[in-house]
């Protein structure tokens, strides 16, 4: 009896990324390009904590396998939600109803084990899915509340001290215009 070869199973980042389709590929590159975008947005316009926040949970939306215990990003997100002096109008609400999800569980709601999570329903899908979901809807709410806070001006305005040690001015948002010259 003739064997086939044995198919080798993944073991490294780039065997699991050679594996996956090309649209699965770009999506999760562009993903992580637009994360990484917006956390760099953030940390500069923002706060550092902001930009940290949302580089985490880019890692944890582009990682190969994002387990439910690698989630504990969460609280650190809720706590800039709720007691941050940048966070967004509502943010104690989004704190609270975010709190609330992860809180009851939504991904363990759905029936699991035994191959039933093969036969899905769409309501099934998006709710297994929602931490998911949460996370990409974190990082676009970010990225729509940096650019609000842009066009109206109220962005938060910080300088930093460089390395050598001189201060450099704060940037303040807004027209080019009235920047003294």
């Amino acid at each position: 009896m003739r064997r086939l070869p044995r198919k080798r199973s993944p073991r490294t980042p780039k065997d699991v990324v050679q594996t996956l389709p090309t649209p699965v590929k770009d999506s999760v590159v562009a993903v992580a390009v637009a994360g990484m975008a917006v956390a760099v947005w953030a940390h500069r316009s923002s706060s550092p904590l902001l930009g940290i926040l949302v580089c985490a949970v880019t890692g944890l939306l582009v990682s190969p396998i994002t387990w439910a215990h690698h989630l504990v990003w969460v609280v650190p997100v809720l706590l800039w939600l709720a007691l941050a002096d940048d966070r967004p109008a509502g943010g104690r609400l989004w704190a609270a109803a975010g709190a609330a999800w992860f809180w009851w569980g939504a991904i363990w709601r759905v029936p699991h084990g035994s191959g039933r999570e093969l036969a899905d329903t769409v309501a099934q899908l998006l709710l297994a899915n929602s931490y998911t979901l949460v996370m990409l809807a974190f990082v676009a709410g970010i990225a729509a509340m940096l650019t609000v806070r842009r066009v109206r001006g109220a962005g938060v305005t910080r300088g930093w001290t460089d390395p050598a040690g001189s201060d450099i001015p704060p940037v303040a948002v807004g027209d080019p215009s009235e920047v003294p010259r």
